[in-house]
């Protein structure tokens, strides 16, 4: 499961209610740039092959959208 799957999901489950893919796809992309994060971690499996700074990072990622 990639990072923004699992975030989508996540939000979902938050808010009881589907998330439309455009909506998050343009939300996903501007927190990813306010914390200067690289767009290619969106895509990476999640837990797996990130080091420990990117694994901080993910996690104020994951605060920041849900």
């Amino acid at each position: 499961m990639t990072l923004s799957a699992f975030i989508r999901n996540a939000l979902e489950q938050k808010t009881g209610k589907r998330v439309r893919l455009w909506d998050f796809k343009k939300k996903l992309t501007e927190t990813m740039k306010l914390l200067s994060m690289d767009e290619s971690y969106a895509e990476r499996d999640l837990n797996v092959g990130f080091s420990g700074g990117e694994k901080k990072k993910k996690q104020k990622f994951c605060r920041c959208l849900c």
